[in-house]
């Protein structure tokens, strides 16, 4: 989902996304929050779009198969379209208590 976001202006975007670690396995995460675009910095033509929300565990592969979950991720996208994000996840495995 892109939203076109002027400078300062927030959109509210949800979605789903897959985390897929070296061993193949991946970890299915929902997630709801905001996206936020401010001011550019002084010389600067566009500023970076910020996004917050939390996240949920819904599901995945291998050692993620039954697991359950919640927590928060922030992520940037750069005006050069280079995005990173971070995901912070109090994660519980099947089989464990």
């Amino acid at each position: 989902c892109l939203v076109n976001c002027t400078d300062g202006s927030r959109a509210v975007v949800s979605g789903i996304t897959v985390q897929t670690y070296a061993n193949g396995e991946q970890l299915y995460l929902k997630f709801c929050g905001t996206l936020s675009v401010p001011k550019p910095a002084p010389g600067d033509a566009e500023a970076p779009t910020i996004m917050k929300g939390s996240v949920i565990v819904i599901g995945g592969t291998g050692n993620f198969k039954g697991a359950a979950g919640r927590g928060e991720m922030t992520g940037m996208l750069t005006p050069g379209d280079r995005f990173s994000a971070r995901t912070d996840l109090t994660l519980t495995l099947p089989g464990e208590k």
